[in-house]
């Protein structure tokens, strides 16, 4: 999704190189999770019934779905008529899409800290408690 939000960059450096990137992405991705597929599924499974993954499963669904009705022009002017500017439309889409990014980020990197094993087990082993003890 990365790579498509900035295709118009992508397409500085060669026209449609962007679809090029994401097909390479997808394919690396999907042959990495075949390897182990029994893994992939069992890792999948832990991550949906989470929380962090049910956040996961709604922020994509707010991100495809319902930022790309909320930024179809027929709604807009059809609401506001001959007030209609498209800037107002896209900044509502472009807010919701951020929005969606912000939730995936955030179910990401929560699910990630509840899986990582800590650095240090024990509070008494850390660096800096030892260290102004002993001082």
């Amino acid at each position: 999704m990365g790579i498509r939000e900035t295709d118009a960059a992508w397409d500085v450096v060669s026209d449609g190189l962007w679809q090029v990137l994401v097909a390479t992405v997808a394919l690396a991705a999907t042959a990495y999770a075949a390897a182990d597929w029994r893994s992939t599924l069992r890792a999948l499974g832990r991550f949906v019934s989470s929380r962090p993954g049910a956040l996961m499963i709604t922020a994509p669904g707010l991100l495809l779905v319902y930022s790309r009705l909320l930024g179809m022009g027929v709604i807009w002017e059809g609401l506001l008529d001959e007030r209609y500017l498209r800037v107002f439309k896209n900044a509502v889409e472009e807010t919701t899409e951020l929005l969606s990014y912000v939730l995936i980020c955030a179910a990401g990197m929560t699910y990630a800290g509840r899986t990582m094993k800590p650095r240090y087990p024990r509070p008494e082993l850390l660096p800096v408690r030892n260290y102004l003890e002993s001082t």
